[in-house]
């Protein structure tokens, strides 16, 4: 069953663990890897050795561009294209701990703030059902 996915993220704190306990009692397998070079394994060669991923989350510790328009160059960029490249942009979601509104970059990827109150939650749910993931929401009670 393809209902895998792939967490992208640099040095965004206690972001990762966040993300991940929003996603594991969803029964979504999750394979992660730090695009710091941190990981043995770079995002491509993760994402190629896990057939069953198919949707990608990044998570983008760098402030927003304050124009969307003029996409910032950061260390997430290669791997946010292959990830696009891969499995097309409606199974991509980038959300961003430092970020305060929520936007859509000239590419077409959505970009969402990772707030306090987890309004990230409900949206990033969404995005996975509209990429084709099975989610159940009754499965966080």
């Amino acid at each position: 069953m393809i209902n895998g996915m792939m967490l992208i993220h640099g040095d965004c704190g206690d972001a990762v663990a966040q993300v991940g306990g929003f996603v594991k009692p969803l029964g979504i397998s999750m394979v992660s890897t730090n695009s710091d070079g941190q990981d043995n394994q770079p995002a491509a060669a993760a994402m190629a050795a896990h057939s069953e991923l198919a949707f990608a989350l990044v998570l983008d510790s760098d402030a927003p561009p304050p124009d969307p328009a003029h996409d910032s160059c950061n260390g997430l960029s290669f791997d946010l294209g292959y990830c696009v490249g891969r499995l097309g942009l409606e199974r991509v979601f980038v959300l961003q701990p430092r970020a305060s509104q929520p936007f859509t970059d000239r590419h077409g990827i959505a970009h969402l703030p990772l707030d306090a109150a987890g309004g990230w939650q409900l949206q990033l749910a969404r995005h996975l059902k509209r990429g084709g993931i099975e989610i159940d929401l009754n499965k966080l009670c």
